[in-house]
C-alpha cells in the first residue's frame, strides 16, 4: 500500500514538474475572469467542435511521461489518473490533486487551441438513457 501511495506521489509530482503550472504571488489579488465550466448541452456547437479538435490534436502529440510510454499525450492523462485512483480518491489530497490534474490538462488543451474551460457532463440529466446522452452526439459537425 506505502508503494503504491509513494508512486502515485511521484506521478502528480512528474506532471508537475513535466507540465508548466500557475505560480501564485502573495498578497490579495481579485480574479479578472472567472473560468467557468460548462455542462456539455451548454456549449455552443463552435465551442463543441473546439473542444473535440483539441481532444484530437492531444491525440497526436508525443507523450511527456518518457520514452519508455508507448503513449500520446491525451494518454498521459489517463495512464496517471488511472495508476492514482486507488491512492487519491479516498484521501484528504483528493480536491486539490483534481484541481491541478484538471488545470494541467485544460492548459494541454489550450496549447492545442481550444479557449474554454473544460466542459463537463451532467449524467444525472441522462440517467434514464444514457445511451441517448448528447455527449454521445454523432453529429459529424462535432466529430
Amino acid at each position: 500500500m506505502r508503494l503504491r501511495c509513494d508512486l502515485s506521489f511521484a506521478l502528480i509530482n512528474l506532471l508537475a514538474i513535466v507540465y508548466p503550472t500557475y505560480q501564485a504571488s502573495p498578497g490579495r489579488q481579485s480574479c479578472s475572469s472567472i473560468r467557468k465550466r460548462l455542462e456539455w448541452r451548454s456549449l455552443s456547437q463552435e465551442a463543441r467542435i473546439s473542444y473535440i479538435k483539441a481532444v484530437k490534436c492531444l491525440a497526436t502529440k508525443p507523450s511527456r511521461l518518457g520514452k519508455n510510454f508507448n503513449l500520446r499525450r491525451y494518454d498521459d492523462f489517463q495512464y496517471v489518473h488511472s495508476n492514482s485512483q486507488g491512492q487519491i480518491h479516498f484521501v484528504a489530497q483528493f480536491l486539490p490533486w483534481h484541481r491541478q490534474f484538471i488545470y494541467i490538462y485544460e492548459k494541454e488543451l489550450n496549447s492545442c487551441g481550444y479557449s474554454g474551460a473544460l466542459p463537463h457532463w451532467n449524467w444525472v440529466l441522462d440517467a434514464k438513457n444514457v445511451t441517448t446522452a448528447p455527449v454521445w452526439s454523432s453529429d459529424s459537425k462535432v466529430r
